[in-house]
């Protein structure tokens, strides 16, 4: 920065007297006039006893004017916006380009050599590349074109490598039904995993939205984000792993409802996995409500065996009148359920007007 030249305040001459300088030869229309094709013609490097013409002044300074007018605009921060008459006379402009967005709110890049379309005007070959671009996600987001498992992406400008802790977002087209590659900008079918192993079926979901970073260390796309799907590496339990849980823990589930109670209405229920056991009278059990009964209410639990779509009363929840702690009840005998058995709560045919949100837990064992 100590090495910055001063900054053109003016162009030169500013005011004084100086000559537009044309592009076209003026050799044979002026006599020793400048132009961009010729520069000085040959007359002006004649002798003048040989008939040769001097330079003229004013050409000097419309030179310097046409060179320090762009310097001036320079100095001052400014970019060139698209010209279609400057594109079609250079033959288009070249790859790399950085032009100023007519909207004076950004930039555009161009992506291609020799290009006259206009980026204003949705012309192709060019990308947006300001601020808004990058808040929009524009150089790091794409739609997927490939197929199921082989997923598809083209960035623009498109990368030449994939270097480590790249993170680019897709939305995928189709779902995945196992093991999945991600191929950006044809650089190759590289895997994508979720949790140190390769993702399963459903984790990609069709207009699904999918964050991934590159691992150069483990040559693959590391799922880090998504809208749906299974969530990879998640953890999945057997019947088998749910019964050990459940040994482990005991088994509780709770009954309950919001507002006010309606007729044969189901609070809550419970399919067992494995066979388990409620102690007689729910002992160690509890419900209660927020809002008092106005008059007895009793709720039934009913055991639906597996198979079955009715089932009969193993037990009940009396809450008194004005009361909020429900008694429980199995008749002295405990209630037993095998795989598949379902336990319900359940209104009767008359509900109180007032009882109202029910919460509690059943607590058995396996």
């Amino acid at each position: 920065s100590t090495n910055a030249p001063a900054k053109v305040p003016l162009p030169f001459p500013s005011s004084g007297t100086k000559n537009a300088i044309p592009t076209a030869s003026q050799i044979g229309i002026t006599p020793g006039a400048a132009s961009l094709t010729d520069g000085f013609p040959p007359l002006t490097f004649t002798p003048l006893s040989a008939g040769g013409v001097p330079p003229a002044g004013a050409d000097f300074n419309g030179i310097f004017n046409l060179i320090t007018a762009i310097q001036q605009w320079q100095s001052a921060g400014g970019f060139f916006q698209f010209d279609s008459s400057f594109a079609t006379s250079i033959g288009g402009y070249p790859l790399g380009a950085l032009l100023a967005k007519a909207s004076g709110t950004g930039f555009w890049l161009c992506t291609a050599n020799n290009n006259s379309a206009n980026p204003d005007t949705g012309g192709a070959g060019w990308v947006e590349f300001d601020p808004a671009a990058v808040q929009s996600g524009a150089f790091n987001y794409a739609l997927d074109t490939g197929s199921a498992n082989t997923y598809v992406v083209a960035l623009k400008p498109a990368p030449t490598a994939l270097t480590d802790g790249m993170m680019i977002w897709f939305k995928a087209l189709t779902a995945n039904t196992g093991a999945s590659t991600l191929n950006l900008n044809g650089l190759g079918a590289i895997p994508i995993t979720g949790a140190g192993a390769a993702i399963g079926a459903g984790v990609i979901v069709a207009n699904g939205y999918y964050g991934v970073m590159y691992s150069s260390a483990a040559n693959a796309w590391l799922l880090v984000a998504q809208s749906a799907g299974v969530i990879a590496g998640a953890l999945t339990l057997s019947a088998a792993d749910a019964r050990y849980v459940q040994r482990s823990t005991g088994l509780q589930f709770a009954v309950g409802s919001s507002g006010t109670l309606t007729a044969n209405q189901y609070l809550s229920g419970y399919q067992a996995i494995s066979a388990v056991t409620f102690p007689a009278n729910f002992s160690g059990s509890s419900m209660s409500a927020l809002v008092a009964a106005t008059g007895s209410q009793t709720i039934k639990f009913v055991k639906i065996l597996s198979g079955n779509t009715s089932g009969s009363v193993v037990g009940t929840a009396t809450f008194a009148a004005r009361g909020t702690v429900a008694t429980l009840e199995t008749s002295g005998s405990a209630v037993s359920l095998a795989a598949g058995d379902k336990l319900l709560a359940q209104v009767p045919s008359t509900a109180d007007a007032t009882l109202a949100t029910i919460v509690g837990t059943l607590v058995g064992s396996i």
